[in-house]
C-alpha cells in the first residue's frame, strides 16, 4: 500500500513539469508556424524531432555515445576528487586554510580560455573533455562535503569519544554518514554542470561528439541539427541528475526533505503520535509498560502504542509536539 501510494505521490508530483513543457512546446510551434519565423534562425519542434530520427543513425548515435563517455567518465572522476579533497581538507586545518582559497580562485577562470590550452596539452582526445568536466563538478562536491562534515552534532563526537572511539572510526561511523545528504546535495549541482564541460571541450577540439555537431551545423545554418543535439545534451543531464537522485534514495534512506509529502504532518521522530491533528493524552496503564493514547475531548482518534514511555504527558497541536 505505501509503495503504491508513494508512486503516486510521485506521478503527480510530475504532471506540473509535464504541462510546463507542454506549454513551452506549443508556445514554440506557434511562434515558428504562425509568425512564419525562418528555420535557420528557429526551427519548429516537429521539424526538430524529424531531424533526430533521421540524423541519428549517421551522425547522432555516435555523437551521443562519444559525448556520454566523457559525461560519465568525467563525473566519476569528479566525485573522487571532490571527496578526496573534502575529506583531505576537513582533516587538515592548515591544508583548508592554505588552499581553499586556491580552490576558489580556481572557478574564476573562464572555461573558455582553459579548453583551448588543454587541447593544445593534450591533444584532441578524451582527456582534455575529462578534465573540463571534472573542473567544473569537482568544486561543488568539495563544497558540500566540507559544509557536511563541519555541520555534524557535535553531540554525537562526544559520544564516540567517551567510547573510546578514534579519528578514523568517528569518522566512518558518524561524521560520514552524517554528511551524505550533503555531499548528495554537491553531487546534484555537479550533474547539471557536467554537459557544459563535455561540450565546451568537444568545440575546443574533437573528431565526434555533439559539441563537434552543434561546431560544424552552426556555420551551416542547421539550427534542426543543433536543436537536437541540445535536447540529446539536455537527456543525458536529466538522466545524470535522476541517477544521483536515486543513488541518494538508496544510500541515504534516513535522510527525506520535510516539506515531501511522506513527511508533511508527521514528526520527525517517528513516534507513532499525529501532529497537527488536535491533542492527544498519552498516560502510562498502571502496573504496565505500555502507554495507549486516548481520544482528547475534540474526538480526535487516539494514537498508536508507545512502548518504554514512562508517566509523561504529550500533546500536538498545530504540528508542534510539547
Amino acid at each position: 500500500m505505501s509503495g503504491r501510494s508513494d508512486s503516486g505521490r510521485s506521478t503527480r508530483a510530475l504532471w506540473p513539469g509535464v504541462v510546463v513543457g507542454l506549454v513551452v512546446l506549443g508556445c514554440w510551434e506557434f511562434v515558428t508556424r504562425v509568425l512564419r519565423v525562418e528555420e535557420y534562425i528557429l526551427p519548429a519542434p516537429d521539424q526538430v524531432a524529424s531531424t533526430l530520427v533521421r540524423r541519428w543513425n549517421d551522425t547522432l548515435a555516435s555523437a551521443t555515445w562519444v559525448t556520454a563517455k566523457e559525461l560519465v567518465a568525467g563525473f566519476a572522476l569528479s566525485l573522487a576528487a571532490g571527496l578526496g579533497i573534502g575529506c583531505a581538507l576537513h582533516f587538515s586545518a592548515v591544508a583548508r586554510r592554505a588552499l581553499y582559497p586556491l580552490l576558489i580562485g580556481s572557478q574564476t577562470i573562464p572555461i573558455v580560455v582553459i579548453a583551448p590550452i588543454l587541447a593544445i596539452v593534450f591533444g584532441y582526445g578524451i582527456t582534455p573533455k575529462l578534465i573540463l568536466v571534472a573542473l567544473i563538478c569537482f568544486f561543488p562536491v568539495v563544497v558540500g562535503t566540507l559544509d557536511g562534515l563541519a555541520s555534524v552534532d557535535p553531540r554525537l563526537v562526544a559520544m564516540m569519544r567517551t567510547l573510546h572511539g578514534g579519528r578514523l572510526a568517528i569518522f566512518v561511523r558518524v561524521e560520514f554518514p552524517a554528511a551524505l545528504p550533503s555531499v548528495f546535495t554537491g553531487l546534484r549541482l555537479a550533474a547539471a554542470y557536467a554537459a557544459t564541460g563535455a561540450v565546451f571541450g568537444e568545440y575546443s577540439g574533437a573528431a565526434d561528439g555533439l559539441g563537434h555537431v552543434m561546431r560544424q551545423g552552426v556555420p551551416q545554418l542547421q539550427s534542426d541539427l543543433v536543436f537536437a543535439a541540445i535536447v540529446l545534451l539536455t537527456a543525458m543531464s536529466v538522466a545524470l541528475f535522476a541517477l544521483v537522485c536515486a543513488a541518494q534514495r538508496l544510500l541515504v534512506p534516513w535522510h527525506r526533505p520535510a516539506s515531501t509529502p511522506a513527511t508533511a504532518g508527521t514528526r520527525p521522530g517517528g513516534n507513532g503520535i499525529r501532529a497537527g491533528g488536535g491533542r492527544a493524552r498519552v498516560m502510562r496503564r498502571a502496573g504496565g509498560d505500555r502507554a495507549t493514547a486516548r481520544p482528547d475531548g475534540a474526538g480526535n482518534p487516539p494514537a498508536a502504542p508507545v512502548d518504554g514511555v514512562r508517566t509523561t504527558v504529550c500533546s500536538a497541536r498545530e504540528g508542534n509536539v510539547r
